[in-house]
């Protein structure tokens, strides 16, 4: 089966179509008012019959697949309403978004989303396809679904898409990752693909199991264990709503079996710290050192806080220890902690686990980790890496040449990522 990206375009005026009053509204009004929107997605089967458009407002899965969105702009002009759009192609499965307009001149406007139909993902031994080697959205079309997520994401609501990556939930206050997802349909594929290539050349053995460390919804390790590259996976999310997401998106993916989720951070010691909250980039939750934060580049010291549960992964694989032998990757996204996180997981990184870590200087150095700090750490445990940041084939670097990428990330907004071995 074909995994599904999708394009959004503009498609043609219908009329016929009841138009909503604005007798008696002065402009003014209509302009800051508030408009209803909803959007939809729908999946549907296709042949060689070319594109039709099935209008069903009453349809019940459009109901619940639908939620209100308001904006306080000129759109405030139209009455969104949502309508499945059935698409056919190639016999294809296929996914489609659409928004219906409704004028005040009494015809509509679909906006709808056409498919991008992506080549089958090959994982025959070790070989896989990049979606670079796809077919994907241009940049205008990029764009325009960045601009219109950016007027459904001024309103808080929960979204689900279907994504290259599976079926994820996630919230519109997310700008970062909602606009990553709805406007390219996948979350970091390419990086993914890159490290498994970068794996399969070294000759590290395919075990079967990864750690998502710092897992957010779930975008990294649903993504792995539904193509294939993993057969199971054990996700760690500290924050109570993102592990809420994350327990919603592996079981709509139907991966209860083969996905443990953990509400817990790694860190360097067991025990309780205070979590900081990014109220637009909940990706970007952070773990403090202690109660005192001083003033950041994002303003880190106004942000609310809630204590979360640590642990090291050390004490966590003794606990399960069958889990020991099945680690074949570590990927860690935890915003800074991870030079904590290496203090703590020494003992299982030692085995041969090639680790995948987001490279943030500045937040490293925020989180109380020092450039000689974290270079001492990774000398400890890795022989070298590989700067997956960069452009064309990852070439591998000594361990003793870190030093180098602190130069290159030292802007507070310049990260990387960087795959140990």
């Amino acid at each position: 089966m074909c995994q599904p990206g999708l394009i959004l375009m503009a498609a043609t005026s219908v009329a016929e179509s009841p138009a909503r009053s604005f007798a008696g509204v002065s402009p003014a009004r209509a302009i800051t008012g508030w408009v209803n929107s909803s959007i939809s997605v729908n999946r549907a089967s296709a042949n060689d019959a070319g594109w039709s458009e099935l209008l069903h407002p009453e349809d019940k899965r459009l109901q619940k697949a639908s939620a209100a969105i308001q904006l306080r702009c000129f759109l405030s002009l139209f009455t969104v309403h949502p309508q499945p759009v059935k698409s056919r192609q190639n016999s294809q499965e296929i996914d489609s978004i659409t928004i219906l307009l409704n004028l005040p001149a009494g015809s509509k406007i679909i906006i709808a989303a056409f498919p991008v139909i992506y080549s089958p993902l090959v994982v025959a031994g070790t070989e896989m396809k990049s979606l670079n080697h796809l077919t994907r959205p241009g940049k205008a079309r990029i764009y325009t679904k960045r601009l219109l997520w950016s007027l459904l994401s001024l309103v808080p609501r929960e979204t689900t898409l279907s994504t290259h990556n599976g079926l994820l939930t996630f919230h519109s206050r997310d700008r970062v990752l909602g606009k990553v997802l709805f406007s390219t349909g996948n979350y970091e594929w390419d990086l993914i693909v890159t490290v498994m290539d970068v794996l399969r050349d070294r000759g590290v053995p395919r075990r079967s199991l990864m750690m998502d460390v710092g897992a957010n919804i779930g975008m990294i390790s649903i993504a792995c264990v539904r193509h294939g590259l993993y057969e199971k996976a054990v996700a760690f999310e500290p924050d109570t709503y993102n592990f809420s997401l994350l327990n919603r998106n592996v079981s709509q993916n139907r991966l209860l079996s083969r996905i443990e989720c953990q509400n817990i951070a790694l860190s360097s010691q067991n025990g309780i710290m205070q979590m900081e909250l990014s109220t637009d980039n909940f990706g970007d939750h952070r773990l403090r050192p202690s109660d005192d934060s001083a003033p950041g580049y994002y303003h880190e010291e106004k942000r609310a806080t809630h204590p979360v549960r640590t642990m090291r992964l050390d004490d966590f694989v003794r606990a399960h220890p069958s889990l020991r032998e099945s680690i074949g990757l570590i990927w860690v996204d935890i915003q800074g902690h991870e030079g904590h996180f290496l203090s703590g997981a020494g003992e299982t990184i030692r085995q041969g686990i090639p680790v995948v870590m987001e490279f943030w200087p500045y937040a490293m150095i925020r989180a109380g980790t020092s450039e000689e700090q974290f270079v001492e750490l990774a000398r400890g445990l890795f022989t070298g890496y590989f700067n997956i940041t960069s452009s064309g084939r990852p070439e591998f670097a000594p361990i003793e040449t870190l030093h180098e990428l602190f130069g290159r990330f030292s802007h507070p907004r310049e990260m990387g990522t960087v795959l140990f071995v």
